[in-house]
């Protein structure tokens, strides 16, 4: 449950702070200018604790797709990944349902080609404990 809730919780924070459009996944959506879409990589909870009735360490990477048009250069990455950092910030709280988490890290990847798309990742590393 907590692991859903923090992944609600960076949706929610993307969709509300968001400069740009967000492509959902399994929605078909025309994009000709720059827009976002997302991944949610849960990690393996692990016991803190010597027992299994002990703290519980949930973690995550919500990983923000920038999408740029194909042969357009970074025109407009720079305005993104500042749209981005002020959104998710090294100590940033994520919280919904019974999640109370935190952004730990947030750091960019080189960009691929993707079709008809230049695709730069943003990873936001999530840890919360219960």
């Amino acid at each position: 449950m907590i692991l859903n809730d923090l992944e609600t919780a960076c949706r929610i924070l993307l969709d509300a702070g968001a400069s740009y459009p967000v492509q959902w996944e399994n929605e078909s959506e025309e994009h000709s200018s720059l827009f976002y879409s997302c991944d949610y990589i849960p990690a393996e909870t692990e016991n803190v604790a010597l027992s299994y009735t002990g703290i519980q360490d949930f973690q995550a990477i919500f990983q923000i797709n920038i999408n740029l048009p194909i042969d357009t250069g970074k025109t407009g990455l720079s305005d993104a990944l500042d749209d981005l950092k002020a959104i998710f910030y090294r100590g940033a709280n994520v919280v919904y349902g019974s999640a109370s988490g935190i952004v730990e890290t947030v750091y960019y990847n080189s960009g691929v080609v993707n079709n008809s798309w230049f695709t730069v990742s943003v990873s936001v590393e999530l840890r919360a404990f219960e």
